[in-house]
């Protein structure tokens, strides 16, 4: 990552690409639209995520499957 442009560069695209989109993720509800928010707001770039639908999987998972290691591993 080094060599790969700052976050603040990219920012304004990124809003553009997700703008109107639904995100969704694993945890995704506790740390990648959080992260994503912060960064936006550190990059000065003003984006309402508050009309987004969020599918955070692993709340999914946990709702449907048994939170043991023999039913994670099935």
């Amino acid at each position: 990552v080094a060599n790969c442009p700052k976050f603040k560069e990219v920012a304004r695209s990124v809003a553009n690409d997700i703008e109107g989109c639904d995100l969704a993720g694993f945890n995704s509800n506790r740390f990648d639209i959080p992260v994503l928010a912060e960064e936006f707001l550190r990059a000065g770039v003003d984006i309402d995520l508050s009309r987004r639908k969020f599918v955070d999987v692993q709340v999914i998972y946990h709702k449907l499957e048994q939170r043991t290691l023999s039913a994670a591993y099935k």
